[in-house]
């Protein structure tokens, strides 16, 4: 039964025309119930995504600061002492490109296992069977979510740096893109587009949800 329910759940062509409503109350008690007695297994895939993306972050980030020490015995050597401020200057925008750059690659590397941890939450609600290895199960569709990862934080970012606001809306619009792609198989950029297209209905709905559950 349950995956017959599944076959006819998430009509992709219902979200993108907005034919859907949201009750914030009812998600809340809805999520709250279908949790109930699975909580060990949700839990523990988040640990277990915690852990090993801290792993991977600090992986990724061990030789930044190596690189910045290069960078900085390079630019001293050709731009002089006397040059002070500017290499300064070089270091600070080096570190922060670098920053972006390393933020962006540990995030496309992660993102099969989030996109795995989203799909225990997906398979719950329906009522399928729910395990750790779920947040594993993903790999073999690591390119079109790492691609839909960095289509994300890049526009996410440019967002963010337009006032803030815009960031905001895109991080809440394309909150379902990795779904689409783990679950509907689309490509990364039909991923973010539907997501987009389909959130903007109820966007602040969306938003408001969002609020609740982080407080």
């Amino acid at each position: 039964q349950a995956r017959v329910i599944y076959s006819n759940y998430g009509s992709l062509e219902k979200g993108l025309n907005g034919d859907f409503d949201i009750s914030i109350f009812e998600i809340l008690s809805e999520g709250w119930r279908l949790t109930y007695g699975s909580k060990l297994v949700i839990f523990g895939s988040l640990f277990l995504v915690w852990i090993i993306s801290g792993l991977i972050q600090n992986v990724l980030f061990m030789p930044f600061p190596i690189l910045m020490g290069v960078v900085g015995v390079l630019a001293e050597q050709y731009m002089g002492e006397a040059n002070g401020e500017y290499v300064a200057i070089l270091l600070g925008g080096v570190m922060l490109l670098g920053f972006f750059v390393l933020m962006i690659l540990s995030m496309m590397v992660q993102a099969p296992l989030w996109a795995g941890l989203e799909m225990i939450g997906v398979r719950g609600s329906v009522d399928l069977p729910i395990s750790f290895r779920y947040v594993f199960e993903y790999f073999k569709q690591f390119l079109p979510l790492a691609l839909t990862a960095l289509i994300v934080m890049s526009f996410v970012m440019i967002g963010f740096v337009l006032l803030i606001i815009p960031g905001i809306y895109v991080a809440v619009a394309s909150f379902l893109a990795m779904q689409l792609v783990a679950d509907k198989k689309l490509g990364a950029w039909s991923a973010f587009k539907a997501s987009v297209r389909a959130i903007t209905h109820k966007w602040f709905h969306v938003f408001v949800l969002f609020v609740i559950m982080f407080g």
